[in-house]
């Protein structure tokens, strides 16, 4: 979890808001791995002179957001065989000041074998 804050006069430019990325792993044995994650920001409004005029920033600050993702993992023998998703509730947001809106819900899996 992460916040800044600070006093002046005007706001500092491109502060970001409270934010932060909660991760539980659970693992019943040493085959099965999962996964379960959030992350989030809070909602800035306040912003500099230089933020509202810039193209990256919504004038009237960046939305609050929430996301989940989760994923499996089964490991067997050398290989390890993972399924998952990403921004489960497929929400539309943006990284303050990143000027990129994030990808909608996806899901993705992959299969690895060590030697």
């Amino acid at each position: 979890i992460s916040q800044l804050a600070g006093e002046q006069e005007t706001d500092a430019d491109r502060v970001p808001p409270l934010n932060g990325r909660v991760q539980v792993v659970y693992e019943p044995n040493e085959r099965w791995q999962g996964v379960f994650r959030a992350s989030f920001a809070d909602r800035q409004d306040e912003l500099s002179p230089r933020d509202v005029s810039d193209p990256r920033i919504n004038p009237e600050g960046t939305a609050g957001w929430l996301v989940l993702g989760t994923e499996f993992t089964w490991y067997r023998n050398d290989w390890r065989f993972t399924l998952g998703a990403d921004n489960i509730l497929d929400a539309s947001y943006r990284v303050h000041g990143s000027g990129v809106d994030a990808r909608g819900r996806n899901l993705f899996g992959s299969v690895e074998y060590r030697w």
